[in-house]
């Protein structure tokens, strides 16, 4: 993970799209880590940070929260994950508004899925969770309602973006 990791960070450096991004990531994987597989999704600001364009290979769609919206599953057209030799199946971009005070939530699958229940109720869960506002706040209050004092079965990660007003 640490080399795809550091390819997608060099990669964004030098593309100007995130699906470019994830094909580039994609190549290398299939070129030079033989058996290995990984979801990614790669999100970019541009000023004045309006809007975010989203590309997404095999991982669960982020989650928008606009004052006055209710909380909605981005619809994000995604691939495969990366290393699954899936070269003709192109990568595709989604770009959402972001209103001042909206906050894009990223997670793993690990935050939402639970043995024996639908997937639906873990990101309906998930959903209730997020509402506009500080991303320290917003992912406290996700990790609180989502996690609580359980112990996850598979490793969480969650990313807050918040545009401020």
């Amino acid at each position: 993970m640490g080399r795809i990791r550091s390819a997608l960070r060099a990669y964004a450096l030098v593309s100007d799209t995130p699906e470019h991004v994830l094909e580039l990531v994609d190549r290398k994987v299939d070129w030079f880590e033989l058996g290995t597989f990984a979801t990614i999704i790669c999100g970019v600001l541009d000023p004045p940070y309006d809007t975010m364009t989203i590309a997404v290979a095999g991982h669960p769609p982020p989650l928008v929260a606009v004052p006055g919206r209710p909380v909605a599953l981005v619809e994000v057209k995604p691939r495969p994950p990366v290393g699954t030799n899936i070269a003709d199946r192109p990568c595709r971009s989604t770009t959402i508004s972001l209103p001042e005070g909206s906050n894009v939530v990223f997670y793993t699958d690990g935050l939402v899925e639970r043995k024996r229940e639908p997937l639906d109720v873990g990101l309906e869960r998930l959903r209730a969770a997020i509402s506009p506002g500080p991303a320290e706040r917003v992912a406290g209050e996700i990790m609180r309602r989502v996690i609580g004092g359980t112990e996850p079965i598979d490793d969480v990660a969650l990313v807050v973006v918040h545009r401020a007003t």
